[in-house]
């Protein structure tokens, strides 16, 4: 606003609190116009550049996230454990039983308790811990409103 007085040949009197006339010196008016044109000009045409840009590079990063999630699932999945478990394989336990013959232990019967597919799936699932990079929505979101780089799902590189 102070800028577009600068035009009229207006200014803000802090002591009276009204807007009085002034002139001002030729150089005062070079850097106010310089100024005004900065900012009139420049910031929108700088701000819709990184709109623009920004997201291209959401669009680009987002269905990479989704392809490299989708990769690291199907990796993590325990495939051979679960094809194991549906055969009767992975076992829990085991048991002796003695088989009496004319009241003589004639021979020992061995009896497997099934693991069960919840016991499956957790042993073989990896934590969380081990995947590199777990991106939240707060980081992403403040990474774009400061202007950092978003990352893929990589995550952040240590400068060496």
């Amino acid at each position: 606003m102070s800028f577009w007085r600068l035009f009229r040949g207006k200014k803000w009197n802090v002591l009276r609190q009204r807007v009085d006339s002034s002139d001002f010196r030729v150089d005062q008016l070079f850097i106010g116009t310089l100024l005004f044109t900065i900012l009139l000009f420049l910031l929108p045409t700088t701000a819709f550049f990184y709109a623009v840009f920004t997201s291209l590079r959401l669009a680009v990063l987002i269905p990479q996230s989704l392809v490299a999630s989708l990769i690291i699932s199907i990796n993590t999945f325990p495939l051979y454990s679960l094809i194991l478990w549906t055969g009767g394989f992975m076992v829990d336990g085991i048991t002796f039983h003695s088989m009496l013959q004319n009241n003589k232990c004639g021979w020992l019967l061995l009896k497997m308790k099934p693991m069960s597919l919840r016991k499956v799936m957790a042993a073989d699932l990896l934590d969380d811990k081990q995947t590199k990079y777990k991106a939240s929505w707060h980081s992403v979101g403040k990474d774009l409103l400061t202007g950092y780089l978003v990352y893929p799902w990589g995550g952040k590189q240590e400068m060496q």
